[in-house]
């Protein structure tokens, strides 16, 4: 079994930091840039090449005869869900939302008075459900959040 972790393609809170060098005027769960869709695309469109069969060594470390991904999980962030369907798209796989996978911290902004970080719920199953009906839900998923 290989597993690959996929960092999700630019965030606007990406772009805002790049900028600034600070977490000011972050949103809590942005959505990916134009560049990020292009970076999405192109990721998706390289982990789509079939796998193919090779002689030679049985590693084959550079992936230089395809992926042949047969499962693909993100978590509930909409940047890692917009770059997810991309591939999920481009390899006809299901993408499956798995809420404990995400990157430390998860959603939150900084608290105006102190900078502390403060954590925000996600959202819940009806917006998912609604802006990303392809997307495979936990069961636990409801109108709280995440």
């Amino acid at each position: 079994m290989e597993l690959y972790y996929i960092r999700h393609a630019q965030s606007r809170n990406n772009v805002r930091f790049d900028e600034t060098g600070k977490h000011i005027d972050r949103e809590e769960d942005p959505e990916i840039t134009e560049l990020g869709h292009q970076q999405a695309r192109l990721v998706a469109q390289y982990l789509a090449r079939p796998l193919t069969a090779y002689e030679g060594h049985i590693l084959d470390y550079q992936n230089r005869h395809g992926f042949g991904l047969t499962h693909l999980y993100c978590s509930l962030m909409v940047r890692a869900v917009e770059t997810g369907a991309y591939i999920a798209r481009a390899c006809n796989l299901p993408l499956v939302a798995w809420p404990e996978i995400h990157e430390r911290g998860g959603i939150f902004l900084p608290d105006r008075a102190t900078g502390e970080r403060q954590g925000m719920p996600g959202p819940n199953r009806a917006f998912f459900t609604m802006r990303f009906p392809y997307l495979v839900l936990p069961d636990g998923l409801g109108e709280e959040g995440w």
